[in-house]
């Protein structure tokens, strides 16, 4: 490799001789071209920012004026009935487009009337810009909120004294969707506006075709920057697009005023500035590069083979120590789980023998040491079908013989196999018989698991619950315990070979990890899946077999919808299905 990067460098070194002193002049052309075009595209952005805080700035002193102006008309207020209020305040709102409702409060801030008739007896007195227009007294311009009808809205208030010398107020409302319109068109240009109250809500979204929902953005970088009292243009990405941001305070409203526009449309003079001169450098440098093309394209494909082949070497490296790994973990676990059971048949045989030698075996002793061995061995054969199973999964041998069997004869052979003794089983049968097309022999290993699971890791005397039922038109069995439940950072990887959970681990239960995994491949093999459920630790957990309706039962169901029976899904891996004898 040594000597192909030490060739690609005298060719690269010698194109570089020759091409050097067209390229450093181009490129500084270029340079100082492409920057006094983003200066300028940055520079009317500044302006167009500015001319938004005055535009907002005119906006509100006009309506505010035009405010104090009807509450001068208002003083009367408390001596009209509300019909003839509202209908003043009709008027009032006639005096500007832009108004989208007005309405007259007292001291108390309940609403004598409003333009809208549901307006009357509304009590603002916990709207913070009421409270601040009474402790001041001046005229206020509330931050971007709900209005009592449900819309996004600013409200401007300015204070009423009434004839009988009390205070009040005058509300004026402007929809958010109002004021977009008459700050755009005001400003007359295609620009991306946005505008942000004094909370750092947005009350303008830039994009025109989007109304803005009051989001926070107080910590975006514009913001921050414009309350600081700085105007300028900042960079940034957002949902994925390089955006050019100018910002401008509104000073008197604590408001910012923003301008966005695409990085390539806002730069498309620099842009094009760019494409020009780098098509005048590369036309110049082409019939260079031309001539050592070849050469670099072969020096290159055989420093790309040499590298292909190191990674090649050094995967191959890596998933033979993985599997080594692997080996050495599944003989571990494996010899640990099977000794046990043969430990227990061995010693219990060695006690019968010695005890049957002396004539002190009774029959009660027979009996609990012929049940202590049977026990297991049921465990050993279990363990070494767990195993079978995991080889014929690896391997593509599985063999299903599917046929339309009853769920619940399914559940019952699988209770009578499975060891639960010391816990309490309730099975929750559907009132009607419901059957599945499956493999009964390896549903019954998948459900002795589970129950044989939800013993085990269960304190002795807790109940364990069976339910069954159809969902979705799948059958649905579920497997519930009171043991010790699933850390949820576990249930992600429970499923995988070996994988226990750290609460098991912790505890000291045996386990081999097959069981889940074998359960789960088997149900997928029926084209079903295994589900497993926690509320956390201590708290018990809930194992979901889903498996496929009888195919009768589906296409006759099918057939009455007037729908098409599908084939069903794939599996991940292939399979030899058997017909029943």
């Amino acid at each position: 490799m040594g000597v192909v990067m030490s060739q690609r460098r005298r060719l690269f070194v010698l194109l570089l001789a020759v091409t050097a002193p067209l390229v450093v002049l181009a490129a500084f052309f270029v340079v100082i071209s492409v920057q006094e075009a983003k200066d300028r595209a940055r520079q009317e952005a500044t302006a167009i920012a500015r001319a938004g805080t005055l535009a907002t700035d005119s906006f509100f002193a006009g309506h505010i004026r035009t405010l104090n102006a009807i509450a001068l008309n208002m003083t009367d207020a408390k001596m009209l009935s509300e019909p003839e209020l509202r209908e003043r305040l009709l008027r009032g709102t006639e005096t500007s487009p832009e108004w989208d409702g007005m309405s007259v409060a007292g001291l108390d801030g309940v609403i004598l009337a409003g333009s809208r008739e549901t307006s009357a007896g509304t009590d603002l007195s916990d709207r913070s810009y009421l409270q601040q227009l009474f402790a001041t007294g001046r005229p206020v311009v509330s931050e971007g909120l709900i209005s009592i009808e449900g819309d996004p809205s600013v409200l401007m208030a300015t204070p009423l004294t009434f004839e009988d010398g009390t205070q009040g107020a005058v509300i004026g409302q402007v929809k958010l969707g109002t004021l977009s319109a008459a700050l755009t068109e005001s400003l007359t240009l295609e620009a991306r506006v946005g505008l942000i109250d004094a909370a750092g809500q947005t009350l303008i979204h830039p994009d025109r075709a989007r109304v803005a929902a009051l989001l926070n953005v107080s910590d975006r970088p514009e913001v921050i920057a414009a309350r600081a009292g700085e105007i300028g243009t900042i960079e940034v990405e957002r949902d994925g697009t390089n955006l050019l941001v100018a910002s401008a305070p509104v000073s008197r409203l604590g408001w910012v005023v923003t301008v966005a526009e695409g990085s390539s449309a806002a730069y498309a003079e620099a842009n094009a500035i760019a494409l020009r001169g780098s098509f005048f450098v590369v036309l110049a440098v082409a019939a260079v590069f031309m001539g050592g093309w070849f050469l670099g394209g072969r020096l290159n494909r055989s420093y790309e083979a040499m590298h292909e082949a190191q990674l090649a070497e050094a995967f191959a490296r890596e998933r033979a120590e993985t599997a080594l790994r692997s080996r050495d973990e599944f003989i571990s676990i494996a010899s640990h789980e099977l000794r046990n059971p043969v430990a227990a048949i061995r010693g219990f045989g060695q006690l019968m023998q010695r005890r049957l030698a002396k004539g002190a075996l009774t029959d009660k002793d027979l009996r609990d040491y012929i049940d202590n061995i049977a026990t297991s061995g049921a465990y050993l054969s279990r363990l070494v079908e767990d195993l079978l199973s995991v080889s014929r999964l690896e391997g593509g041998r599985l063999e299903l013989l599917r046929q339309d069997v009853d769920v619940m004869a399914v559940i019952d052979r699988a209770v009578g196999e499975a060891p639960l003794t010391g816990h309490p089983l309730r099975v929750m049968r559907p009132d009607d018989p419901i059957e599945a097309h499956v493999d009964a022999d390896r549903v019954t290993q998948i459900l002795v698991n589970l129950l044989e699971n939800a013993a085990k890791y269960s304190p002795d005397g807790s109940e364990i619950l069976v339910e069954v039922g159809l969902r979705g038109g799948e059958v649905h069995v579920s497997v519930t315990d009171q043991g010790i439940g699933l850390p949820e950072a576990d249930l992600a990887r429970l499923f995988a070979p070996f994988a226990r959970a750290a609460n098991a681990r912790d505890a000291n239960i045996p386990g081999l990890g097959l069981g889940l995994y074998v359960s789960r491949r088997l149900a997928e093999a029926h084209g079903g899946s295994l589900l497993a459920a926690s509320a956390g630790e201590g708290l018990g957990s809930t194992f979901t077999l889903v498996l496929p309706r009888s195919v009768g039962r589906q296409s006759a169901e099918l057939e009455a919808q007037k729908v098409q029976p599908v084939d069903e899904p794939g599996t991940p891996f292939e399979l030899v299905e058997r017909a029943p004898a």
